[in-house]
């Protein structure tokens, strides 16, 4: 949103250079997951033990959540739409059941 608000020109140039940005936080956020991956295998640390690491994934989760639902098509969004409630009810329900189903999985 950065991009949108401070950078001047045409919406086309807007939208390249938050793309580059963009491109920029996935490959910087690759290398420190690798970083860190190489970094606990060659110390013979555990990966992924704490609370903290497993929320360090939470962004993937969610750009590909993301990623995956702008891929469906627009008939198979609308039939996942309900009237009563819209998109944003499946939502709450979604993350809902992956919380408890979170809780509940045997460790």
């Amino acid at each position: 949103m950065v991009a949108y608000k401070t950078v001047q020109g045409t919406n086309s140039f807007k939208q390249l250079v938050h793309l580059t940005i963009q491109c920029i936080a996935v490959i910087l956020s690759l290398v420190g997951v690798w970083t860190a991956l190489k970094f606990h295998n060659d110390k013979g640390i555990d990966n992924f033990y704490s609370l903290h690491s497993w929320a360090a994934l939470l962004p993937w989760h969610v750009f590909f959540g993301i990623a995956a639902q702008a891929g469906q098509s627009y008939g198979r969004r609308a039939a996942y739409e309900r009237s009563d409630r819209g998109w944003r009810g499946e939502a709450v329900q979604e993350a809902y059941k992956l919380s408890l189903w979170f809780l509940s999985s045997k460790r």
